[in-house]
């Protein structure tokens, strides 16, 4: 593929940061308020216990707990999945009680509960008016949803288990990852017209997306597992990654991550050369691969069991999530790109993902 030139990656940097779950409106510079200097952990939570929300704070190098019931007075709700910032709120994805609560970043106050969901997975914003949202339900369907008003306007439907999303240049690129069964594909949406306008093979349930500064679609497939009744396995496909032309959707490239083991996460770095693979219930550890090396990385990153990570926009810094069990508190460590451990923290019950504010 032609190499995009400086200019051309300036645009696309600036694209990713507007759809990512650093999400935000530039032309609205954050409120001053206690959580604005900082990133939010998501922590699913039991079912007892519920999900909630953490602080870490850049200036004060801490970490501050439960923040949506301290501020709200009520709980966030059960299993806690994501969280994605724009236009100075916050979109924080409930899945297993079906909504989103939106919150002003600045302070974590309420502004609206979204309703109407079946098990919705990752919301991203397309523009100031619509945002769509990934659920389980009704087969696998993007619920688009009104920013104005906070109501569910339409739905498109996609393939089985939709998990996360990318938008590129008024493309959404949907990873459908199977659910609790097996999908092989990505979708592709017009954003302008809310249509489907191509389907993309890879291997299967893929799960996460990233695109480099070479305008390259990178996609993290989860393989799939069977069991039987006794819980042996029946049937298991490897996990992959592949290389995908975002021009003509052809394959580049494609790579055998593990047999048996199954990654489920991907990010990349912020000057879009270098991408992390890795963390799950059956991979924990994490790799980094230059974006033009040919060949899988042999040694991991970070050899630490890590539910779920994500790469800081500000400086490179991987916010990596340890859940050593459902019932007691995990931990946030902060990773420096050479390695080194800066810092780790106590958060709530299984974190497994963490909001970015801005680059």
């Amino acid at each position: 593929m032609k190499k995009l030139h400086l200019i051309g990656w300036a645009i696309l940097s600036l694209t990713i940061a507007l759809i990512l779950n650093s999400c935000e409106d530039d032309d609205n510079p954050y409120p001053t308020g206690v959580y604005t200097e900082g990133v939010f952990i998501v922590n699913e939570g039991n079912s007892t216990s519920g999900g909630s929300v953490s602080f870490y704070s850049y200036q004060g190098d801490t970490v501050s707990n439960h923040i949506f019931e301290k501020i709200n007075n009520r709980p966030l709700g059960t299993f806690a999945q994501s969280l994605t910032n724009f236009n100075n709120k916050a979109f924080i994805v409930v899945n297993g009680s079906n909504k989103i609560e939106v919150v002003e970043q600045h302070n974590f106050n309420e502004v609206a509960t979204i309703t109407g969901f079946d098990l919705p997975r990752y919301f991203i914003p397309i523009n100031s008016d619509k945002g769509y949202v990934t659920q389980w339900g009704n087969n696998g369907e993007i619920i688009i949803v009104d920013l104005n008003n906070y109501e569910i306007s339409d739905t498109i439907e996609v393939g089985t288990g939709p998990e996360k999303m990318y938008s590129f240049y008024n493309k959404i690129y949907v990873a459908n990852g199977g659910g609790l069964s097996v999908d092989s594909t990505i979708f592709v949406i017009d954003a302008s017209y809310d249509k489907v306008v191509d389907t993309i093979e890879v291997g299967h349930n893929p799960k996460d997306m990233v695109i480099d500064t070479e305008g390259t679609l990178w996609v993290l497939c989860y393989g799939y597992v069977q069991y039987g009744d006794d819980w042996s396995v029946v049937f298991e496909s490897p996990s992959e990654l592949y290389k995908i032309n975002t021009n003509n959707h052809n394959i580049i490239d494609s790579y055998t991550i593990s047999e048996y083991l199954h990654p489920e996460h991907l990010e990349i770095s912020p000057d879009g050369k270098s991408i992390y693979y890795g963390g799950g219930f059956s991979f924990g550890n994490i790799y980094k691969m230059n974006i033009n090396d040919t060949e899988l990385p042999a040694n991991p990153f970070s050899d630490k069991y890590f539910y779920g990570f994500n790469v800081d926009w500000k400086d490179g810094t991987l916010f990596a999530l340890e859940a050593p069990d459902f019932t007691s508190n995990g931990f946030l460590y902060r990773i420096h790109p050479d390695g080194t451990i800066l810092g780790d923290y106590e958060v709530g019950i299984g974190p497994n993902s963490v909001g970015m504010k801005k680059k």
